[in-house]
């Protein structure tokens, strides 16, 4: 079994043309027509539905797809094992994140997984956690640090620590246009709103929410059902698919939103309501792949660091 053709395999159908795979192998595209030829003859079937416009998979191009990338996935595991139990660890980790651990958490986590790992090679993601959950289920990244539990039977989740959510708002909020309140009662509606929370007080704001697949948007509407909000009652002008985009539209007076604690320290922001339930943030491992060495040390090193940091109340 030559895994280089399975190699070539997985590449045309990620990029769905020959000519690209072949580009990202370095290879010629009669040598990766060849590979890919070589084992539809050894296997006696068709994986591809070749037309102008694209390249398709076939029913045995899946089956042959999904095998291939668990194979390349275990082989990768064994060299890294191999190499884990040399003197110098080597190999390659890939982690998936979602905004909030992404910017916040991970970043010191991998410095320190950095130094004491030096010759690990690092691909790192950051997307929303709907988009990692489906990368970690792809087999794209090893393991994923998300701000929401998924519901997906494939995959582990376990707690790692807590996130705040906060309602924040431009700090000079005299330039806000709320149609509901008079100029001179905003200063009292917010004084109200730091005492309590209700579905009557969030409607009457402009929000600027995040997109379905944000694990912060998933808290946020858990959380206000439980307090007897319904999210879809909320004024929401516009959404964004990233913290950074919403925290610089609500800095910039266009309305306000729900962010992690730590995307709202700023001086032009002000926090005018804390969530009074926490947010767990979850590592997601797949439980068709188990962790290989490098992940096992991570997993530990993420753990290490996320305790520390709720033992110090931060």
């Amino acid at each position: 079994m030559n895994l280089r053709r399975f190699h070539a395999l997985i590449e045309v159908a990620d990029r769905r043309s020959f000519s690209d795979a072949a580009n990202a192998l370095r290879l010629t595209q009669p040598a990766i027509s060849k590979q890919i030829k070589s084992l539809e003859d050894e296997l006696g079937v068709t994986f591809f539905l070749r037309d102008a416009a694209s390249v398709q998979l076939t029913e045995a191009g899946v089956k042959a797809y999904q095998t291939g990338k668990r194979l390349l996935h275990e082989y990768q595991g064994l060299v890294e094992y191999c190499q884990c139990m040399q003197d110098v660890v080597r190999g390659r980790l890939r982690v998936g994140a979602s905004t909030i651990p992404g910017t916040y958490l991970l970043p010191q986590v991998l410095y320190e997984f950095r130094m004491n790992y030096p010759h690990v090679e690092l691909n790192v993601t950051v997307a929303s956690s709907g988009h990692i959950v489906q990368r970690l289920l792809q087999g794209s990244v090893d393991l994923a640090v998300v701000g929401s539990e998924p519901s997906h039977e494939e995959l582990s989740a376990m707690p790692i620590g807590t996130d705040e959510l906060v309602l924040i708002g431009p700090r000079d909020i005299s330039r806000m246009n709320i149609a509901s309140f008079e100029k001179e009662r905003l200063e009292d509606f917010f004084s109200a709103l730091a005492c309590g929370l209700d579905q009557q007080k969030l409607q009457a704001l402009p929000m600027i929410g995040r997109e379905r697949t944000s694990g912060t948007q998933t808290s946020l509407e858990s959380t206000l059902r439980k307090i007897g909000i319904d999210p879809t009652s909320l004024h929401v002008i516009a959404h964004v698919e990233d913290t950074s985009t919403l925290v610089a539209m609500v800095a910039a007076g266009i309305g306000f939103g729900v962010v992690s604690a730590r995307a709202a320290n700023r001086r032009d922001l002000a926090i005018y309501y804390r969530f009074k339930e926490p947010r767990m943030l979850y590592l997601l491992t797949a439980k068709r792949q188990s962790p290989d060495a490098i992940a096992h040390r991570f997993i530990e090193q993420l753990k290490a660091i996320q305790i520390d940091h709720e033992g110090d109340g931060e």
